[in-house]
Formats: structure tokens, C-alpha cells, sequence
């Protein structure tokens, strides 16, 4: 397989995934148990590159901000907006958004990684039965299972307690 490789950089580390191999379902059983693990690794990839745009952003908002106060202090006659462009078109600053521009990229690749792998559980979960005891597994997928749900017996009992289904004519 190998056509759609995703390769996330994130504090210094590089994690890559080839999704043809990785999302196949190859032996739905055996794989229902290590899904859960790659859900959780890709989340932790996901949340430390989130992480990182948050940490670049708020450092950008720093030096911007103590730009903007030097600016402002070296000149007091200097407008407000004059001081912001100059700010902004510092070449750190520049180069910090394109760092903020990039953190953004690796994380929403890792938030993407992770969802596959959300989805990939579904699947796996529709085709199993559960270990829950439910025993509609993919023989039942796309057919109405035969017999009365019994998770909605409950709410049979609630209606046959109705007055408005016992009325009389």
C-alpha cells in the first residue's frame, strides 16, 4: 500500500503513519484491541501540537505587545496605528506567525491521524459484536434485528400505563 503517508513534526519529534496500512481492517478481532491505543497515542500527538500553537501564539502576543511599548515609548508622538504597523511588520514577528502558521498545520494533521483511528473503531464496533453482550454483530449490519429491542422495554411499560392509549372509542 503505501500511497498516503502523514508525517507530523511535533516538539522536536517526528511521528509518522501510512493510513492505507494503519486504517485497513485486515482481522477486525484482533485489531478492536490495539485501535484504542493508536486513538490514544494520535490524541496525545494531538493535544502536545495544539500545545505548541498555543505556546507560539501567546509568545507572539508577547513580543508584539513589548514591540508595540517600545515603539510607542521611543516615539510619543508616534500614533498608535503607526506603532502597530511596525510591529507587525517586524521581521520576528513575521517569522514567529509563519512558526504559529506551521505549529497549526502538524496539529490539525495529528487531530486528522485521530480521527481516522475514532472512525476506525466505529467500524470496528459495528462489525463485532460487543463484549457487552450484545449479539448483533455484522451479520445484523443494514438489517432490522429480529424481536423487540430490549433496550426500549422500559418505555413500553411507560405507554402501556397511559390512559390515552387505553380510551374507549
Amino acid at each position: 500500500m503505501g500511497k498516503r503517508i502523514v508525517t507530523v513534526k511535533v516538539g522536536g519529534e517526528t511521528h509518522t503513519v501510512d493510513l492505507d496500512e494503519a486504517l485497513h481492517i485486515h482481522n477486525a478481532d484482533a485489531e478492536r484491541h490495539e485501535v484504542a491505543a493508536d486513538m490514544a497515542w494520535w490524541g496525545t500527538i494531538a493535544a502536545a501540537a495544539e500545545g505548541v500553537v498555543a505556546r507560539l501564539t501567546a509568545a507572539a502576543a508577547s513580543w508584539h505587545a513589548d514591540a508595540l511599548s517600545k515603539c510607542l515609548k521611543a516615539d510619543e508622538k508616534m500614533s498608535e496605528w503607526k506603532a502597530k504597523a511596525a510591529a507587525s511588520g517586524h521581521s520576528e514577528y513575521a517569522r514567529m506567525q509563519q512558526d504559529i502558521a506551521n505549529a497549526s498545520e502538524q496539529a490539525a494533521k495529528a487531530q486528522t491521524v485521530h480521527w481516522a483511528y475514532v472512525r476506525k473503531m466505529s467500524m470496528l464496533e459495528a462489525m463485532l459484536p460487543a463484549e457487552r453482550g450484545d449479539q448483533r454483530g455484522s451479520n445484523s449490519i443494514g438489517r432490522v434485528p429480529s424481536g423487540p429491542d430490549p433496550r426500549l422495554a422500559h418505555y413500553k411499560k411507560g405507554r402501556a400505563n397511559n390512559n390515552e392509549d387505553s380510551r374507549d372509542g
